[in-house]
């Protein structure tokens, strides 16, 4: 990630697949993570994680008592097997979505200073 604070941030998966990044000033994250992986193909953000972990999946955001996904939000997972596609909503399952994640050369500077 190009950003200007110091100490700068880094991306990784998280033990359940979600796509993330260090905070600002800190290099903690949770232990599991994958740092490794990441690359570029045809413009495609791709990842090869353990166990053949291949391509990207959008789901929806819960606030955790199963009510309807906040504001139609998402949240970016590895297809890895610990993240389930469908889970249960009140009689309903919500969905996750195949997604495929583009890269965009950037040459004005930094991105931000920081991202939360």
């Amino acid at each position: 990630m190009d950003v200007e604070v110091p100490g700068g941030q880094q991306v990784y998966v998280a033990p359940n697949g979600a796509l993330s990044f260090t905070q600002a000033h800190s290099i903690s994250y949770p232990p599991g993570s994958q740092f490794g992986g990441f690359g570029g193909n045809g413009g495609e953000l791709v990842y090869a994680g353990p166990n053949g972990t291949a391509g990207w999946i959008a789901c929806p955001v819960d606030d955790l008592d199963f009510s309807p996904p906040l504001n139609d939000v998402y949240q970016i997972y590895a297809n890895v097997s610990s993240h389930p596609t469908r889970f249960p909503n009140n009689g309903a399952f919500f969905v996750c979505y195949d997604v495929t994640l583009l890269l965009d050369v950037y040459t004005g500077g930094f991105g931000a200073w920081q991202y939360v």
